[in-house]
């Protein structure tokens, strides 16, 4: 060490995480490493050993040697936000699929997120537990996520876990059961149904005002079950009954939304809360309707207007109400006439069809269905002429002379003339030229037109009354 007296500092890595010790002088150094070491080394052994024997009695396994003063194996949870996270070691790679590894050793994450470990060579399996801010990550179903591998005893083995926020992923677990149906016996014959539904969630502690929001939908999204946002805290499940009634036909027709609908699986969808939005999960179930007799494919509302078919534009039959499994075959009809090759779900309407009755007829069949058909139909909407002027009436009102309409004209559009005397048709004035008569004598006159056009809607225009026809 030299004549003269110098001081080192030495850092002692271990059990108990000493920090750095000063030492003295010469010869007192190599005395007070050598004792020093010593203690540590036998307060090591005696840790171990006490460590061991707990196992022992829970049931566990010895811990596996590691080297006398080294990490050989790092658990990394991403960084310094996880710190604080307790991380379990399973030592029985052969039993962790089968949820019945034995426990080996825990630790808690440092400030950087990362837990050390000494292991003796082999291979091990390492979960995240549950904390206050994050999910629990030990998926045993796909456990080389979770596997770290020893070698070398001198080489440091990594493995890397990547915790998941409970504040952007809340729900656990989102599950759908099958509706269920028992047959009713007797003078009320019939089938009763029930669905159940079930969840689990888990908030961060740090959430604010944490919600949760739910629904039932059948195969084709038409709602069964609804329920809107109710707060919840920490953690927590639900299972219950979500809805029921009674119906006709097993596993297929239930009331719902106001209307008889059709369900072959149930989807239960949960919306949670999560920062600056919302997140959702969801679940389908088909229906076990088992031992029932042949079901319909209809229900009374099964053909509907997607929207309002209109001339010029495509019509679309709505057969979101029909099971799954159903073949369905389309005929389109305009005015009672089949239209040629209309056979699809949609059909582009001509212009020229304005004013006309529009039909689909769908037809379901469907080897455990029924076969049965149902139509919408709709009278298309004409386009109008546009607004037409007040005609006007020329002439003397004077038996014996002639009056004469005077109106605009309309392009493409065909006119027609029907005359009057006080409010009732004169027999045969049709003309745009009226010769008034002895019968007219006394009356007020006036001349009502209407323009035609194809794939229009008629317009019509009275003119105003004329002063009482006079006598010769």
């Amino acid at each position: 060490m030299g004549a003269k007296a110098r001081r080192d500092i030495v850092a002692i890595r271990g059990f108990g995480g000493l920090g750095p010790i000063g030492f003295g002088e010469g010869e007192v150094i190599g005395r007070e490493i050598c004792r020093l070491a010593t203690i540590l080394g036998m307060l090591r052994n005696s840790l171990a050993g006490l460590l061991a024997a707990v196992l022992t009695v829970i049931g566990g396994v010895s811990v596996p040697r590691a080297l006398a003063s080294e990490y050989n194996a790092v658990v990394d949870l991403g960084g310094a936000h996880a710190a604080g996270v307790l991380v379990v070691v399973y030592c029985s790679p052969s039993d962790f699929a089968d949820e019945t590894a034995s426990f080996c050793m825990n630790n808690w994450a440092d400030a950087l997120g990362e837990v050390h470990f000494g292991f003796s060579p082999g291979t091990y399996y390492v979960c995240a537990a549950e904390s206050g801010e994050y999910r629990a990550q030990c998926d045993r179903t796909d456990p080389d996520a979770h596997r770290i591998t020893v070698t070398d005893p001198e080489a440091q083995a990594t493995a890397r876990l990547v915790l998941v926020p409970k504040l952007t992923n809340p729900v656990n677990s989102v599950e759908a059961f099958p509706v269920t149906w028992s047959r009713r016996k007797g003078t009320d014959r019939g089938w009763n149904y029930s669905w159940m539904g079930a969840y689990g969630y888990s908030f961060a502690e740090s959430a604010k005002k944490p919600w949760i929001a739910a629904r039932l939908v059948n195969q084709d999204g038409v709602v069964l079950m609804a329920a809107g946002r109710e707060s919840v805290t920490g953690y927590g499940s639900w299972s219950t009954p979500m809805g029921g009634g009674v119906g006709l036909e097993c596993g297929f027709m239930i009331a719902a939304s106001g209307r008889q609908v059709v369900v072959t699986s149930t989807r239960l969808e949960i919306t949670a809360s999560v920062p600056n939005g919302s997140r959702s999960y969801g679940h389908t179930a088909r229906s076990q309707a088992n031992k029932c007799s042949k079901p319909r494919t209809l229900v009374p509302t099964s053909v509907q207007w997607a929207k309002t078919p209109r001339a010029g534009a495509v019509a679309r039959a709505d057969v979101s109400t029909w099971p799954s499994g159903v073949t369905l075959t389309y005929r389109w009809l305009l005015n009672g006439k089949r239209i040629k090759k209309a056979t699809s779900a949609s059909y582009r309407v001509p212009t020229g069809a304005r004013g006309k009755h529009l039909v689909v007829e769908v037809t379901g069949r469907g080897a455990k269905f029924t076969t049965a058909t149902q139509s919408a139909s709709q009278y298309l909407a004409a386009r109008s002429l546009g607004k037409v002027s007040r005609p006007k009436v020329r002439g003397a009102a004077r038996v014996g002379r002639t009056l004469r309409a005077v109106h605009a004209k309309v392009k493409k559009a065909s006119v027609s003339y029907q005359w009057y005397a006080n409010g009732k048709k004169i027999p045969g004035a049709t003309k745009r030229a009226l010769k008034l008569r002895a019968p007219q004598a006394g009356a007020t006159v006036r001349v009502r037109i209407t323009w035609k056009r194809a794939g229009y809607a008629s317009a019509v225009a009275k003119s105003r009354a004329t002063t009482r026809v006079a006598r010769r």
